[in-house]
């Protein structure tokens, strides 16, 4: 095993939102020296939200010994190890799609992004999932809404009686969460009186979405409580289910359909 190709390795996967937990399983995979390999990650982010399942694909180069990592698919789960979405997310040099805003993004959600032209130049969109649609590899289409379309977050939040406005960390915490494409709860003040709400980003009609009630689960998902993203610590990072209760949640169903997979993308 090549040391430099592990962490590059091991250095992408943290960038690209899967932090450390794979980096014991791809140094064995790489040890191996299989021409090409796959890890898996099962993660939740709260009580009555899809449970994820996360297959990253690894190959060796052509003409090299050393590994890439070129794309993971991603899908999200139903109590009986139903897949209620999926799709592919494709690893470039920069500016991937982390695994939160795969998630954020299945969920129907948008994420903000800096993105590069096939002429190298670059530019600044709000990326969603055209959930109505799909290629002939089963990926949902996607929509960008650029600068010139005229969506300022800021200003829209600006337009609202936002509390944590009134604090730079806080402010700059909201901002950056609702560009993961994260629910957020905030407190609006209004005559003196406070109201926690959920906020949710619309790009395509220029608007921040107000909540009063938790949103309805996505069809196959167990109702419970929504866990959202709050101001008091970082919950970016993706946690990993306890492997019996993985087990359990997905071994239901012992008999499940192959996923076909298309041709992987060297860099």
């Amino acid at each position: 095993m090549e040391q430099k190709n592990f962490e590059y390795l091991s250095n992408q996967l943290e960038k690209t939102g899967f932090g450390k937990t794979l980096d014991a399983g791809l140094k064995r995979e790489m040890e191996k020296g299989a021409p090409e390999f796959e890890l898996k990650l099962y993660s939740s982010y709260g009580s009555g939200r899809a449970v994820s399942e996360a297959t990253l694909h690894f190959r060796k180069g052509a003409e090299s010994e050393r590994y890439f990592f070129n794309k993971y698919d991603m899908a999200l789960k139903g109590p009986d190890n139903d897949t209620i979405r999926e799709n592919t997310f494709y690893i470039n040099k920069t500016n991937n799609i982390t695994h939160k805003e795969a998630y954020n993004l299945l969920e129907g959600r948008a994420v903000n992004k800096d993105l590069t032209k096939k002429d190298g130049q670059k530019y600044n969109a709000w990326v969603e999932l055209d959930l109505s649609t799909k290629d002939k590899y089963g990926n949902f289409g996607q929509k960008q809404y650029g600068e010139r379309y005229g969506f300022d977050l800021e200003k829209e939040l600006g337009k609202l009686p936002i509390k944590e406005l009134e604090n730079e960390r806080s402010a700059n915490y909201l901002i950056n969460g609702l560009k993961k494409g994260n629910l957020t709860d905030v407190t609006l003040v209004t005559d003196g009186q406070e109201q926690r709400v959920l906020l949710d980003v619309s790009p395509k009609d220029r608007s921040v979405l107000v909540s009063k009630q938790e949103p309805e689960p996505l069809k196959g998902i167990i109702p419970g409580k929504q866990q959202t993203e709050t101001f008091d610590k970082e919950k970016d990072a993706a946690k990993e289910t306890k492997p019996d209760v993985v087990k359990e949640f997905f071994e239901k169903k012992e008999n499940t359909r192959p996923r076909q997979m298309d041709k992987g993308m060297e860099q």
